[in-house]
C-alpha cells in the first residue's frame, strides 16, 4: 500500500510540473522540437486581431536567421533578420535598410500554429499563422 501511495505521489508531482511547463501563454504544454525547428519555415497569416485576413500574407523564418514577408505573392524586398531574445519569448525582426526592429511576443509556437502580438501605437495587435511547411 505504501508503494502505491509513493507512486501516486510521484505521478501527481509530474503532472503538476508538466502543467506549469509552458513558456507561452497559449501553449504548447510540451514539445519535443526545438523552438528554432518549430519557427523556421513559411507561415501563412490567417487572422489579424481575430479578423480573417483576405490577402495572402506569408512570413518566412529561415534557418540562417533571415526573414521575408510576401503579400499576394509579391516579396517584400527590405532585407531582414530574426532572432529570439534570451528567454525565447520574444522574436526580434530587424529590417536592415530601415534600421528598425519590431519585437513580437510569442503567445503560441507549435509546429503548425504561431500566434504573435506586438504593441503598435499603444495597442496590442495579434497575428495568427498556420504553417505551410
Amino acid at each position: 500500500m505504501k508503494k502505491y501511495l509513493i507512486q501516486i505521489t510521484i505521478l501527481m508531482a509530474v503532472i503538476i510540473s508538466l502543467t506549469n511547463c509552458s513558456k507561452y501563454e497559449e501553449g504548447p504544454l510540451i514539445s519535443f522540437s526545438s523552438k528554432n525547428a518549430r519557427l523556421t519555415g513559411n507561415w501563412y497569416m490567417t487572422f489579424q486581431d481575430l479578423i480573417p485576413t483576405s490577402d495572402s500574407i506569408v512570413w518566412t523564418f529561415k534557418e540562417d536567421e533571415t526573414f521575408t514577408k510576401s503579400y499576394n505573392g509579391i516579396l517584400n524586398v527590405n532585407p531582414a533578420r530574426w532572432s529570439f531574445n534570451s528567454t525565447k519569448e520574444i522574436i526580434e525582426i530587424y529590417f536592415i535598410d530601415d534600421d528598425i526592429s519590431d519585437f513580437y511576443t510569442i503567445m503560441q509556437l507549435k509546429n503548425k500554429a504561431l500566434i504573435l502580438e506586438i504593441e503598435i501605437s499603444q495597442q496590442m495587435v495579434r497575428y495568427e499563422f498556420e504553417s505551410v511547411k
